[in-house]
């Protein structure tokens, strides 16, 4: 007897059935026996089978929201697997492992299929020695139940390792012509300078004025005691002469009583005028004190503002590993500035900080900048010191992320950290007159200084720069840039020492010069509805228009093409400007 298992499998654990066969025994007399034979079959609990769908399921470290390329479509994969159980169709299904990963399943009602979904959370540490040669790999495992028995399967996901990857940006400049620095500080001085000489001029005249109030008070004084004196001794003379009761007596009592009320009379304003004086003197103390403290301030600022050039940038994308990762440079080659000056380098003991020297023949070497690079893929620039001459700057860096898996990029790679430059021309230093400055062609940083100017940028991006001692407060200045250029150039006016963090219509408007859009700037906040009490007016010689609103409204069009309104708001079109990089106000 062999049994017929497939027709007893829907037996559970302990249930009976029974199969009854009949056995014949013939003779050779061809007489017969016949014996009923039963086999009772009692049933077990199979245990549940699972079967996977078979396959190569990958996800990628760059996706995730800490990698170099976060999508959530390549985070995920997916899979179906059936569960079944020949004798209990009450199953339970469960997932354990995923390390790196979340895991969820999910049964279709209608054809019984299960869905797993498999989302990479987090990295792993795909390869630690750093080679790459395989791809790192999470698991997990799928278990059906009926309550007695289970079974399982196990599903492994590749885990593509996201690697260091060259993102290379360089949002500033490396400043070469005059230095900066030193006209800084001799403006700072220059306006030290000419507050002492006003303060100590109106503390003078407030001196002088006190002088001569108590000068005047002591004078009426004389004067009034002198007469007091004199009707005290008609009074006497009277009283001797006709009787203290006499008329002549009583005219003289009424003339001294008059002479001494209009001596206190007197005597009460001189002092109100003693004390206005001596008002205005302390006034003028007070201003000399504040313009004392503040010109050693902007003298202090100045000093401090040696380190006068900094930026920061990016290098590379550490993507999902970039905990324990590190950049670090190369070290370049020498570069000559000169007959008598070069460029010299030297790197820190970790490769992180490489510093720029000039060399003077002498042997001499001042700072003139620094390059940081940091552990997240950014780098800071920091320039101490402009440069003498436009050099070509590239520079080589390798980028290793916290797997070991690294990228080097040479400075002659075409990726590698090239650093732009920007010749620095100052103007009019202080003096009288008017003064034409133009760019060289290249990206100019031109700092504008007294007097009237008539400013050139030529190609490149300029940065027009307004600081102190551009106006000497009796007149407004007047320059006139002929090529300012948002759109094709990517001009950008820098008002930050003029505005000191002030946007509003008190210290900045728009109007207009002749038929020119102009920038009207007052430092102290003096600016009225007319556009009266500018220090500064900037004239854009090539932008005009019927009104100045129909120029605001072709400036705006080149800051935003998606701009298309018919007027704008002065403070929205200075916004914009602030918000695209072209007007500097530190706000």
């Amino acid at each position: 007897y062999t049994l017929d298992n497939a027709a007893h499998q829907n037996l559970a654990e302990g249930q009976v059935e029974q199969e009854t066969f009949t056995v014949t025994v013939t003779d050779d007399q061809g007489a017969t026996a016949t014996q009923d034979v039963t086999i009772t079959i009692t049933g077990t609990n199979d245990a549940p089978e699972i079967h996977a769908s078979s396959g190569a399921y990958t996800v990628y470290e760059e996706s995730l929201e800490s990698g170099s390329h976060p999508d959530a479509s390549t985070r995920t994969v997916s899979g179906t697997f059936l569960v079944s159980d020949v004798d209990s169709p009450d199953l339970q299904v469960f997932v354990t492992g995923a390390s790196n990963g979340n895991v969820v399943v999910s049964q279709d009602a209608t054809s019984g299929v299960w869905t797993w979904t498999y989302t990479l959370t987090s990295n792993i540490d795909n390869d630690a020695t750093g080679d790459n040669v395989e791809p790192g790999q999470d698991s997990f495992m799928l278990i059906v139940a009926d309550g007695d028995k289970s079974s399982s399967t196990v599903i492994e996901i590749a885990v593509i390792d996201d690697v260091p990857m060259v993102n290379v940006t360089s949002p500033g400049y490396v400043q070469y012509g005059e230095n900066e620095h030193d006209r800084d500080l001799e403006d700072a001085r220059d306006a030290q300078r000419q507050h002492r000489d006003e303060d100590d001029g109106k503390v003078s005249d407030a001196r002088g004025k006190v002088h001569e109030q108590e000068g005047t008070r002591d004078a009426h004084d004389a004067q009034g005691a002198k007469r007091i004196g004199a009707a005290e001794k008609s009074l006497n003379d009277a009283e001797k002469k006709y009787g203290s009761d006499s008329d002549q007596a009583h005219k003289a009592q009424a003339a001294l009583e008059k002479a001494r009320d209009d001596q206190d009379k007197q005597h009460a304003k001189d002092e109100d005028a003693v004390k206005s004086a001596n008002d205005g003197l302390t006034d003028a103390l007070h201003t000399q004190h504040q313009h004392e403290v503040d010109g050693e301030k902007r003298v202090q600022e100045a000093v401090d503002g040696f380190q006068f050039n900094s930026f920061t940038g990016t290098l590379a994308s550490l993507g999902a590993d970039a905990l324990g990762a590190q950049v670090s440079w190369d070290k370049p080659a020498n570069i000559r500035l000169g007959d008598d000056t070069s460029l010299s380098y030297s790197l820190s003991p970790d490769g992180t900080v490489l510093s720029a020297f000039v060399e003077g023949q002498a042997g001499s070497a001042t700072l003139a900048f620094e390059l940081t690079a940091h552990a997240d893929g950014s780098y800071l620039f920091t320039q101490y010191q402009t440069l003498d001459a436009k050099v070509d700057l590239r520079f080589g860096f390798t980028a290793t992320d916290g797997d070991l898996d690294s990228v080097h990029v040479s400075a002659g790679d075409a990726n590698s950290l090239q650093l732009a430059t920007q010749n620095t021309i100052i103007g009019n230093h202080g003096g009288e007159g008017d003064d034409n400055e133009c760019g060289s062609g290249d990206n100019d940083f031109i700092k504008i200084g007294a007097g009237n100017h008539l400013l050139e940028g030529k190609e490149g991006a300029d940065v027009f720069k307004w600081g102190l001692g551009d106006h000497d407060g009796s007149k407004p200045s007047v320059d006139h840039i002929k090529d300012f250029d948002v759109r094709s150039k990517g001009d950008t006016l820098d008002l930050r020492d003029l505005l000191h963090g002030n946007l509003d219509s008190d210290h900045l408007q728009f109007g207009k010069v002749g038929d020119k859009l102009a920038l009207l700037v007052s430092e102290g906040g003096h600016l009225d509805a007319k556009g009266d009490g500018a220090d500064v007016k900037i004239v854009l010689d090539n932008r005009n228009g019927a009104d100045v609103q129909s120029a605001k409204v072709t400036l705006a069009h080149d800051l935003d093409s998606s701009f298309h309104g018919h007027s704008i708001s002065d403070h929205d079109l200075l916004m914009k400007l602030v918000d695209t990089g072209h007007l500097k106000a530190d706000i």
